[in-house]
């Protein structure tokens, strides 16, 4: 499923205009995008918690010059799923 289809199930589920419905998915994205940046996390009662998560800087090898390189550190996006859903994926 991609944003437009998204949209356009929010859309026929509410019965609202998709452009409307477009424009609440982006406000929305928008804030956990803000949220995150300012190193806060997400949570989403019953679907998980997006948070950042922050990798050490490397230093490596270049196995063919053998030159030694530097990795700076950087920040990842995090997502744990709840057990709710965890549970429902993996019903038998």
């Amino acid at each position: 499923m991609v944003r437009s289809d998204l949209i356009k199930s929010i859309s026929t589920a509410v019965e609202l205009d998709k452009r409307i419905c477009g424009e609440v998915v982006s406000a929305m994205l928008e804030e956990i995008y803000t949220v995150l940046e300012n190193g806060g996390k997400y949570t989403q009662s019953g679907f998980g918690v997006f948070d950042t998560q922050v990798h050490k800087g490397k230093v490596r090898r270049n196995p063919f010059t053998k030159q030694k390189m530097r990795y700076p550190e950087k920040r990842t996006v995090r997502f744990k799923p709840a057990k709710i859903l965890k549970d429902t994926l993996n019903a038998e």
